[in-house]
């Protein structure tokens, strides 16, 4: 499960949350600004706003999984769940997906195209997938009036997986629910403390590793135990939680603080060392012998990292100053029109802007500039300079509203977006 961390403010681009593909593909969650995406490892990254991918700019229970055949399927809170094809630049909603409903989880059972699902209902849903979510089957209805905070399915061989849940019962109630048969039967534990499942460990007997507020010192707490315990063991504090990684090889454990710091156990948790004092991480992911880890970088400063020696030193992959293309779609669909008015606030409010000596122009999907004296929405563009130097760039807009009038209101309700979720 992915468990977010603090807002910045609008127009910064925060990368939440990066997905490794098993065909190489890379893509990064970039809330409030879109999916940055890298579809071949030869190729750069590319732009596609979150319209385009079937989401709005809010990273509520945002959680996402590639299927077998290269797509992906993705959801949040807020939205139904939805099946996108990158390439194609299209999304599409399941038919058989309850309407207006959201997910609150969403983890795979093993298989290439096996899925959970949890719905964020009033009385939430237990679904299940085989075929990469075509199609859905309820496996249980769960009681109303407890919140799903955390999903964990832990596959086994020639058996149901085992499913773990918590829900919150209460201010500082939480019920931990735990499945031996693939979630059609579950046993509860109630615990008199704040707790949100962030990962697992599989084992004899499984571990869970949860979040848990310590209001006194305004911090997290990362806890660890079996699902049958009364007391949770406490392993380490952040300020803000940035992620935690598990090795599936080893018992090395990662866990990040977005304040700026990672720490790593060789030895399963018992102890922590800090690796890491300067890097602010939003996101961790280990993969094979890769640990991935995502940080709200803007423009020249680090989006997305990756380390081959366990997080000792960490090399940039992408900067989003570096991401200066829409991305490509195949056959004759486009996204300039799609993603017109997010792709200027894009190029206008992250990438790195020229000198007031060239003009290069605001660059177009295709890599053409632009003729510096118009933008995208036709407003001309003054370049003034300030007596001590320096250039401002000043962007006096011809009112073309009945040219654009669709971008100029996807501009204006995700600007309100960006506000309300400040």
């Amino acid at each position: 499960m992915l468990t977010w961390s603090h807002v910045a403010s609008a127009h910064s681009p925060l990368a939440r949350s990066v997905l490794v593909a098993d065909n190489g593909a890379l893509y990064v969650y970039a809330a409030w600004s879109g999916v940055v995406l890298r579809t071949d490892a030869s190729e750069p990254f590319t732009y596609a706003c979150d319209t385009a991918f079937g989401v709005t700019p809010s990273f509520v229970g945002f959680a996402w999984a590639p299927r077998a055949d290269g797509s992906l399927i993705l959801g949040n809170a807020v939205h139904s769940l939805r099946i996108v094809a990158p390439d194609a630049c299209s999304f599409r909603v399941p038919s058989d997906w309850p309407t207006d409903v959201g997910i609150a989880a969403l983890e795979s059972d093993g298989t290439p195209d096996g899925f959970f699902a949890i719905t964020t209902q009033e009385a939430p849903t237990l679904l299940h997938t085989s075929d990469g979510g075509e199609t859905w089957e309820a496996v249980t209805q769960l009681d109303a009036g407890a919140s799903v905070t955390g999903m964990q399915v832990m596959p086994q061989s020639g058996a149901a997986p085992r499913v773990y849940l918590t829900r919150a019962s209460g201010p500082t109630d939480t019920l931990l629910m735990f499945s031996s048969d693939g979630g059609a039967t579950f046993t509860t534990t109630a615990h008199g403390a704040d707790l949100s499942l962030v990962d697992a460990r599989a084992g004899t007997t499984d571990e869970l590793w949860l979040l848990t507020p310590r209001r006194e010192t305004n911090e997290l707490a990362i806890v660890r135990g079996v699902a049958d315990a009364s007391v949770f063991e406490e392993v380490h504090r952040v300020r803000f939680f940035g992620g935690l990684a598990l090795s599936t090889s080893d018992d090395r454990v990662w866990i990040a603080d977005e304040a700026g710091s990672l720490v790593r156990s060789d030895d399963g948790g018992a102890t922590f060392e800090a690796i890491q004092t300067d890097l602010a991480i939003a996101c961790l992911v280990h993969k094979g012998d890769t640990l991935w880890a995502c940080a709200s970088g803007t423009q020249e400063q680090p989006a997305l990292t990756r380390s081959a020696d366990g997080g000792d030193t960490f090399e940039t992959v992408m900067s989003f100053g570096s991401v200066d293309r829409l991305h490509q779609c195949e056959g004759s669909q486009t996204l300039d029109t799609t993603c017109g008015s997010e792709w200027y606030d894009w190029q206008r409010d992250v990438l790195p802007q020229p000198d007031a000596g060239t003009d290069a122009g605001i660059q177009t999907d295709a890599g053409t500039p632009r003729p510096a004296s118009r933008d995208s929405r036709g407003c001309s563009v003054q370049r003034v300079t300030r007596p001590g130097g320096g250039a401002l760039v000043g962007w006096l807009c011809v009112l073309l509203w009945l040219r654009w009038p669709g971008q100029l209101a996807r501009s204006a309700q995700r600007r309100l977006s960006r506000r309300a979720l400040r």
